[in-house]
């Protein structure tokens, strides 16, 4: 765990915290970048990347920040949480927690590994003026969505921009979704996703405002 402004986490590996806790927590990150690194195998209930911001009270945010070019990998614990979230502190304390001006690009996101019991865990992303493209989600059995753009804790998401997602499922997985944008993120906007799933058509965007140019299937597309 650490918090920093103006730094770069580059070419690293946080490998393996099964038993005890998240793989990596960032209670406070400013102008910074995350880049070309491994975030895997996390413990039981917890996640692989925990970035949010316990310094609201402070009058700081959670902002600016690149993170491209990474992989968050689940382990293979069926009890295994989310791949990491991007968002305020997961219960209210008191006073607003808020991100933004976050820009997400070229990651990917492996849930390959893990029991079924792990199908419904999702990535939370929830933050204020930001953008998620050209990411890639490896759903293996997962039966809800990938990406899910929302309000998470006091954080809230707002004017999020998601664009050219591929999403990749099994037959387990069924009809999933690659992205669930927030019912609040009335501003944001949701274009040229894709999903496939050999298991049903999956559908590329849930509940985006502005939602287009996707494409959807069940055989090779």
């Amino acid at each position: 765990s650490f918090a920093a402004s103006r730094s770069a986490l580059i070419g690293s590996d946080f490998y393996n915290s099964e038993g005890i806790e998240h793989v990596a927590r960032i209670p406070v990150l400013q102008r910074s970048v995350i880049s070309h690194t491994r975030f895997e195998r996390q413990a039981a209930n917890k996640l692989c990347l925990k970035l949010h911001n316990l310094s609201m009270r402070s009058g700081l945010w959670t902002e600016e920040i690149y993170i491209a070019n990474n992989l968050f990998k689940n382990g293979p614990d069926p009890n295994a949480s989310w791949c990491g979230a991007i968002a305020a502190q997961n219960t209210t304390t008191g006073q607003a927690e808020e991100l933004r001006r976050i820009v997400f690009e070229n990651n990917v996101i492996d849930y390959t590994l893990g029991g079924s019991s792990s199908g419904n865990k999702q990535f939370p992303f929830g933050a204020k003026d930001s953008v998620l493209r050209n990411n890639v989600c490896l759903a293996g059995d997962r039966t809800s969505a990938c990406l899910k753009i929302e309000n998470w804790g006091s954080g809230l998401a707002s004017n999020v921009q998601v664009y050219n997602t591929s999403c990749f499922g099994n037959s387990a997985a069924g009809a999933f979704a690659c992205v669930n944008m927030a019912e609040s993120n009335k501003t944001g906007k949701c274009q040229n996703n894709l999903v496939y799933s050999t298991g049903g058509v999956g559908t590329a965007c849930v509940g985006g405002l502005s939602s287009s140019g996707h494409v959807q299937a069940s055989t090779n597309p």
